[in-house]
Parts: C-alpha cells; structure tokens; sequence
C-alpha cells in the first residue's frame, strides 16, 4: 500500500529589508544583520538623500549616528541614531520561520520614515517548477486582488502611502512609484540580467537571490500591522502554489 503526504508548505526562508529611521540598534545587529546608510532614502521634495547626504556622521562607542534633517516636513529638526535601511538574516522554516519573522517584524519597524521608504520582502521557494508558477501573469493579477482585499479589510488609511502604491497613486512624484512599479515583468530563463526587472512591485530575482521579492509595501508606524501584512504575503504565495501545483511534493511508500 502506497500512502501519500503533500507537504503544505512551500517556502524555504524569508528575508525583510526595512528602510526609515532607528534609535535602538543592539550591536549584535551590525554582526548578524545588516544595516546601510546607501542614500537610498529620498527627502519629500528633493532628489537627493537629505536625510543620508545631509547626515553628520560621528563615531560613539564604535557605532555611527546620524544628525539630519527631519523626515516629516515640519519646522523642527528631528534626531536618529540610525537612517538607511536594515536588513534581517533569513528565517529558514526548520526554524520556526515564520514566527521569527514577524518578532523581527515588530521589534525593528522603524520609528520614522517617509514617502520613498519601502519595506521588502524576499521569499526562497521550495523548487524551479514552483517558481515558475509564481513567474506568471496569473499570479501577478492574484496577488494584487489579495493585496486589495487586506487594504480594505485591515481598514489602511487611504491617505497612506502603502495604499497609494498598492492602487498605483504615485505618492512622491518620481521617488515614490519609480522603485516598486506596477508592472509585470517575469524572469527570463533566458536572459540572466535582472536589472530591468528589478524595480517592480514583485521582483522576480532568481539569478541574483534565488527569491521572489516584494517590493510594493512601505513600513507601517504599527510592526503588528508590518507582522500581519508579512503572514498574508506569505499565505498568497504559498496559497497559489498549493492550488496550481500538481506533481506530489513528498512520496513516501509504506509496506504494510
């Protein structure tokens, strides 16, 4: 007799990437996660990083802090220790995957941030064959109708940024939508540069991190909304794959 089991399952590992502003960053943070003060952040009006470039960078206790100008446009000067955008080691599902993800979550959402800041979200799939299910048209429109849904079910501030990106409203004129467009663009067995593609709202970015990354989210002031948005991006993509993925994933033969 020959019984089957499905492993439900098929994601490998997460990896978040977070950019806005930070007081606390423990040290071991610099050893066994990353940070980046790469200019990456845009300033509401201008083109240039103010908040990078304008920086005054001094050494305290072996660790770099940031003097700058404030990210929400006010009159008073604001101060973080930390500007740029951090980046977790990846969460392996032996390891309790995505539980670990969400603390992580909810422990770094930055405490300040701006139009041009995203929130990424990489997802290592199980095998090519579910890949490619992913790298489809069908998924592409699947996964924006989910995000409309959890916009519209969490109740998001329509006057956020997260929403204005996920329903195509360029919040930041050409810092804003220029990093995460709305556009389908597959991966290309073929052609191994990604550069082209890499600047959508899901990079399909296998040659490079063998991941599918989401690129249309922001941060959220609330990590417990960050948390719940990791776990619905986490439920489409392993959803589809579940529903459109035929052979058997696991075969284990018993004799009885």
């Amino acid at each position: 007799m020959v019984i089957l089991i499905m492993s439900k399952n098929f994601i490998l590992g997460i990896g978040l990437e977070f950019e806005g502003a930070w007081n606390d960053l423990p040290n071991e943070f610099f050893n066994n996660h990353v940070y980046r003060n790469d200019g990456s952040i845009s300033d509401l009006n201008e083109n240039v990083c103010d908040i990078c470039h304008k920086s005054k960078r001094r050494h305290i206790d072996d660790q770099i802090s940031h003097t700058f100008e404030p990210m929400s446009r006010n009159d008073e000067h604001t101060y973080y220790n930390f500007v740029g955008e951090i980046a977790s080691k990846p969460f392996l599902s032996k390891t309790g995957m995505l539980m670990n993800c969400t603390k992580w979550a909810i422990k770094y959402t930055p405490i300040d941030f701006n139009a041009s800041c995203s929130a990424h979200l990489h997802f290592s799939i199980r095998n090519d064959l579910q890949y490619y299910l992913l790298n489809s048209k069908k998924f592409f429109k699947h996964f924006y109708n989910c995000l409309d849904y959890w916009l519209e079910t969490r109740s998001i501030d329509k006057k956020s940024n997260f929403y204005k990106r996920v329903k195509g409203v360029n919040p930041q004129g050409i810092h804003g939508m220029n990093y995460c467009k709305k556009t389908f663009m597959p991966y290309d067995v073929k052609n191994k540069d990604e550069a082209s593609s890499r600047y959508n709202g899901i990079n399909f970015c296998k040659n490079k991190h063998n991941t599918i990354e989401i690129r249309i989210g922001t941060p959220f002031k609330d990590g417990y909304i960050m948390a719940d948005y990791i776990k619905f991006c986490f439920d489409i993509i392993n959803g589809f794959i579940a529903r459109n993925y035929k052979p058997i994933n696991i075969v284990r033969k018993f004799e009885i």
